[in-house]
């Protein structure tokens, strides 16, 4: 793919670039002649064309571009091209060649000569540059640039006397194909797009750039709105964009210079959607005879394609496709459909005889009933049967027309199963129409729970399926619909860690299954429906199979002592292996693999992560919304264990899979896990483009898990910047959250203690053990024991250094116990929890090194760990982490070294002066000031008051106050002539270090 222009213009694909700079390499060079370059409608051959000659040639250019409307007009084209020609001297084309010839000789340097949409050249200038062209033997090049379809006799006698000449270059300028369809919408987007999306796409723009950026100006701006997915995958039903109303009025020009037999065939095969063979074409279109003679221009226009393992006709694009029903009278439209109702072994048959019956549905001025509202039941059955067969692209095209003409409870409820089976695709508008004419409470409340379902409500979903579940209804169809859309709010439920929240709904569904089981479901409603046989035992034992599990995982909240590494993956072993012999259990699998991984993740059994959700053959068999979850546990996992490059790789796959889902929630939280790593390495300023984006959509921080991962991202670029305030300004409220510290598990706890340890709220840092106790948040053994006694340390720091310093010394001794996920590290001592161990690592060190020598016995150790932790940063590329640790190595190793160490009082107390030695010490300790901080301190060794530095800095009075007891707090200087003497000793402020 080429480049992308401010104006987010696609121009250049490689292959026709380098094509077309090496006809002009060959012109310059007296070789080549002319060039003639042709691409679909919407190709984009305009912006290839001036970035072929952009740098390769700086000939002037003489350039005319046509209109539609000059096909009209004799003459207009040869006008726009030659300088000085009028429509009176057209009239005669031998003077009016004359007179080009006569203006191109006054040209005394070689000329570029372009001609842009050739194919509304007119007849006479078709003559006139015919007559031209002999004659340009000492000018570069003409560059004629035409578009398919080119049905127009004029246009193509112009572009065979170009291609005449043996010197001339012919060069075919193709739609994009999937792979860069992709490419162009990550780069467009600015976002990984997965390859479901990338392909639905492409098949919607026929890989046409025009009709794909309108897609992305929906998507761009809104990447977080699960609806703008939806309605860049509609988009052309909207038919409000400019260039798509353009598109179209191009196609439709193309028809009306078609003969009647290729329009008739264009209109057959716009609304079949099968290829169909001439046999076919011929009943559907009321031919004696399709002749060779009828299909080849619409084949050499590369309006309709030839299909060999079909063995039929279809049209080439579907843009095409789209834009030749647009054009369609209603009329036209009915009568087509019956038309193709009427030809044999075509697969839509059943559906186009059905359509064909009720012509005016298909008017737009309403909507018609079927009789009774009935389906009939071979329509029912063909749909079902492609269901099945998971052909998704025809059930949403037969679902579409079927809800406009025959609105009802059997069209909505085919329309349900759909989409709960399949709810990747859009049929939001087939379930708008088939509401209207349904009248089943039970089917209703369930289209309303997936309204809620798509804008990520889970809560309201849940809640409507509820209160409609409890009444009884006599219809099995409705019911069985019914049971698809509760085992789907509970798959989520699994994923999200809120099956508690269903209970009550999965007891009334297990009711309305038991129902079914032994209620007898093969006449329903009188007989005559197809959806009832869709029911069979084999899918209700599949549904039974998933509420069992649903409510054997609700119950399953390990306890402190029984949570063991590893265990979860054998958990997911055991209750994966019982769908093994079920139907489409996929989804189901999946899920429950993505739960326990999810729950592992929750009590720090990192290895189990990595072994349920390792492989991703198995991860990328599910449902995209299932697969993005998983990759976005595994994303988490690594980032933990300081594996900075995979969180990145998986996060990438997490992002690229969710959009194109219709969930928001998983969509902007795969965003937050996304930023993660970048937050850690580039502080604030790498998360800030998220939480702004957060900010201008306020809704979706009342979305919990969108809330909690854009909290620890947050959270983690604050630590890198030694922001502490702004860790505890993000984390405090999670305290409030019911679904808070658990999914972030036990070990998230420290970055909020340790935050309020050196914001100067050290009494505070101790109520980290508190939180743990209130909302009972467990962890394998070796965690809860690390956890523990690193809050424990930065608890007792102030008061009782020799005691934190037993604490850290502690806590890193459980931190070796953790399971490693193979990091291939040197140092993987924290295993799953690398970083964690990196921060308690850096305050051991900075706890030895402000001793000034009374913890001198911790020396070794600390130093040892604060080496690990520099290596570790080092490794993840965080400069930040990297530098604060840097600073205590070099303190401990002035300590180990002996280098001006200070014998401690004999009572063990601290020494009270600042001596050369203590100075030292001081400067590895300002890595812990925050950046106001630095910057204050300086002020202050400038001799500043604090009334002084508020109004230099545009503060309060109170703030200052507040900043300037806090550095002398964490620099262990007993006054504030302390902190001027430090700092003006040093001679420049912190800032400038």
């Amino acid at each position: 793919m080429g480049k992308l222009r401010p104006e987010n213009l696609t121009i250049g694909r490689g292959d026709a670039v380098a094509r077309l700079r090496a006809a002009a390499d060959q012109v310059a060079a007296g070789h080549h002649r002319f060039v003639v370059l042709e691409g679909h409608v919407g190709a984009g051959k305009s912006e290839v064309l001036w970035a072929a000659l952009e740098g390769v040639l700086h000939w002037p250019r003489k350039f005319a571009s046509l209109e539609p409307g000059d096909r009209f007009v004799p003459g207009s084209a040869a006008c726009k091209l030659v300088p000085g020609m009028t429509p009176e001297l057209t009239s005669d084309v031998s003077r009016a060649v004359a007179f080009a010839l006569s203006v191109l000789d006054t040209f005394e340097e070689p000329t570029i000569i372009i001609l842009e949409n050739a194919q509304w050249t007119d007849t006479v200038s078709t003559k006139i540059m015919s007559g031209i062209l002999p004659n340009l033997g000492n000018y570069p090049v003409l560059f004629i640039s035409t578009v398919r379809p080119c049905v127009d006799e004029p246009a193509k006698q112009l572009i065979r006397a170009a291609l005449a000449p043996a010197t001339s270059s012919y060069i075919d300028l193709p739609p994009l194909d999937a792979a860069e369809t992709r490419t162009a919408l990550s780069a467009m987007i600015g976002a990984p797009v997965g390859p479901a999306l990338a392909g639905r796409l492409h098949e919607l723009t026929g890989g046409l750039p025009l009709l794909l950026e309108e897609a992305v100006r929906v998507l761009r701006h809104r990447r977080h709105d699960a609806d703008a997915v939806a309605d860049a995958l509609d988009v052309f039903a909207a038919r409000t964009a400019r260039r798509l109303r353009d598109f179209d009025a191009a196609v439709a020009d193309t028809l009306t210079f078609l003969t009647p037999t290729g329009r008739a065939v264009m209109r057959v095969l716009a609304l079949s959607p099968d290829p169909l063979s001439v046999a076919q074409i011929e009943q559907a279109c009321g031919l004696n005879e399709l002749g060779t003679a009828d299909l080849a221009p619409l084949q050499d226009a590369d309006l309709i394609q030839w299909e060999p393992g079909e063995r039929g006709y279809r049209l080439s694009l579907p843009p095409i496709a789209q834009g030749v029903r647009q054009a369609m009278l209603p009329d036209e439209i009915a009568g087509t459909h019956r038309a193709l109702g009427e030809i044999g072994e075509v697969a839509s048959t059943p559906l186009h005889r059905f359509l064909g019956r009720h012509p005016e549905a298909l008017g737009g001025s309403k909507l018609a009933e079927g009789p009774n509202g009935r389906v009939p039941a071979d329509v029912a059955e063909h749909v079902l049967r492609l269901l099945d067969s998971r052909e998704h692209g025809r059930v949403t095209d037969y679902l579409n027309a079927l809800a406009r003409a025959c609105p009802g409870d059997e069209t909505l409820g085919l329309v349900l199963l759909a989409r709960w089976r399949e709810p990747r695709e859009d049929l939001r508008a087939p379930l708008r129409f088939a509401m209207r004419g349904a009248r089943c409470p039970l089917l209703l409340s369930v289209a309303r729970a997936v309204q809620h379902f798509a804008e990520a409500h889970y809560e309201a979903a849940v809640a409507e399926l509820t209160h409609a579940g409890a009444v009884d209804v006599d219809s099995p169809v409705a019911t069985f619909v019914f049971l698809q859309a509760v085992d789907r709010v509970a798959r989520t439920d699994a994923v999200r860690g809120t099956l508690f929240q269903s209970r009550d709904l999965r007891r009334v569904a297990a009711a309305h299954l038991r129902r079914l089981e032994h209620g007898g479901i093969a006449t329903v409603d009188g007989g005559g429906t197809a959806l009832a046989a869709f029911a069979r035992p084999s899918r209700l034992d599949a549904l039974h199979a998933s509420f069992a599990l649903w409510d054997e995982l609700a119950e399953l909240v390990p306890q402190p002592g029984p949570v063991q590494p590893g265990g979860f993956a054998e958990l997911a072993r055991s209750q994966s292996a019982r769908f093994a012999a079920l139907p489409d259990t996929e989804d189901d699998v999946l899920a429950v693999r993505v739960f326990a991984a999810a729950r592992a993740r929750d009590y720090s059994d990192r290895p189990s992560v990595a072994r349920i959700l390792g492989h991703r053959a198995v991860v990328e068999a599910g449902s995209e919304e299932l697969s993005a979850d998983a990759y976005c546990q595994l994303a988490l996992t690594y980032f933990d264990a300081g594996q900075f490059s995979r969180a990145e790789e998986f996060a990438t796959l997490g992002r690229a899979l969710v959009f194109g889902t219709y969930n928001s929630e998983l969509l902007l939280t795969a965003e937050a896990v996304g930023v993660l790593v970048a937050g850690a390495r580039e502080g604030q300023d790498g998360v800030a483009p998220l939480l702004a984006e957060l900010q201008s959509t306020p809704d979706a921080l009342w979305l919990p898990f969108v809330h909690l991962a854009s909290v620890y991202a947050r959270a983690w670029a604050a630590t890198a910047d030694g922001d502490h305030d702004d860790v505890v300004a993000a984390l405090l409220p999670v305290s409030d959250n019911v679904l808070g510290w658990q999914p972030l598990g036990m070990a998230a706890l420290t970055l909020l203690a340790r935050a309020q340890y050196y914001s100067g709220s050290a009494a505070l840092a101790g109520e980290a053990l508190e939180l743990i106790e209130a909302y009972g948040i467990t962890a394998t053994e070796p965690v809860a024991s690390f956890v523990t006694a690193y809050v424990r340390a930065l608890a007792a720091a102030d008061d009782d250094p020799r005691r934190a310093a037993d604490e850290y010394s502690a806590a890193l001794a459980a931190a070796a116990r953790i399971p490693d996920i193979s990091t291939g590290a040197p140092d993987s001592r924290g295993g799953g929890l690398r970083i964690y161990r990196a921060l308690a690592a850096y305050d051991y060190g900075r706890l030895v090194v402000e001793s000034g020598g009374v913890l001198r016995g911790h020396a070794l150790e600390a130093f040892r760990a604060a080496l690990g932790a520099q290596q570790l940063w080092i490794g993840c590329r965080a400069p930040s982490l990297r530098e604060a640790s840097g600073a205590v190595v070099r303190g401990l190793r002035e300590l180990l070294d002996g280098q001006g160490i200070e014998a401690a009082a004999d009572d063990g107390a601290l020494p009270a002066t600042p001596s050369r030695s203590r100075l030292a010490a001081k400067g590895a300790a300002l890595a812990g000031l925050t950046r106001r901080e630095r910057e204050i301190a300086g002020l202050i060794g400038l001799g500043l008051m604090n009334k002084e530095i508020a109004d230099r800095l545009v503060i309060s009075v109170r703030t200052a106050e507040y900043h300037a007891a806090n550095i002398a707090r964490k620099l262990r200087l007993g006054s504030r002539s302390e902190v001027r003497d430090m700092f003006a000793e040093n001679g420049r402020s912190p800032g400038e270090r």
